[in-house]
């Protein structure tokens, strides 16, 4: 009795390129700032980033699970930062490990999808869900964290809080296209102004100040 026969072994899919994943991301976010969610189309990345149709979808089912990941590898995933002690040094830190995770595309392209947004519900919903609303989370845990030491008054609103510290970053962002280097000095000044009313003891925010040569 032979032996049955045996089917030949099944070549590999042909892996996925990586080149053609950065231009297809790259794509998709320069369609969206231009264009909105609702203007942008696979097809239309496709054609951008030079590949065809198929490439696109056997990655991504729609285009919002496209524009949520291009809008993660630019923007990276912001670990919870230790600790510190400090109110002020808790952001300095969190704003050190979004420097490290954020890619200079994120901080041209972010200003651009920032106003769009406000225009396109889809766009918004999927920016908020992507970036917005995991940082906001993370930010609402260093307000959490300052009032049970004291160290902010316990009447704050923790959302208010993080809009009075983020709301002069975006804004320079918007206006001016700042780099890293200098949001962080404009944090840096900001924090300092802010704590004079958010702080449960005023007078140690400015002294802490005046220690730092400020």
């Amino acid at each position: 009795m032979s032996e049955p026969e045996r089917e030949p072994a099944r070549r590999p899919g042909r892996p996925r390129s990586a080149e053609a994943d950065r231009a297809i991301l790259g794509a998709a976010l320069e369609l969206a700032a231009r264009l909105g969610l609702t203007g942008m189309t696979m097809e239309a990345v496709a054609a951008r980033a030079g590949v065809g149709k198929a490439t696109v979808y056997r990655r991504w089912d729609s285009k919002e699970e496209l524009f949520a990941d291009a809008l993660r590898s630019v923007a990276g995933d912001l670990p919870v930062p230790p600790d510190t002690g400090s109110f002020r040094d808790d952001w300095i830190v969190l704003f050190g490990g979004e420097s490290s995770v954020i890619t200079p595309a994120a901080l041209r392209i972010m200003p651009r999808l920032m106003a769009e947004a406000g225009e396109d519900p889809h766009l918004f919903r999927t920016v908020y869900d992507a970036m917005v609303a995991p940082r906001r989370k993370i930010a609402a845990e260093l307000v959490r964290r300052a009032q049970a030491r004291g160290e902010l008054r316990d009447d704050l609103d923790p959302e208010l809080v993080i809009d009075l510290v983020v709301g002069p970053m975006v804004y320079r962002a918007l206006i001016a296209g700042a780099d890293l280097d200098s949001l962080r000095s404009h944090l840096d000044a900001a924090l300092d102004t802010l704590l004079e009313g958010l702080s449960a003891q005023p007078g140690r925010a400015a002294a802490a100040r005046r220690r730092r040569g400020r």
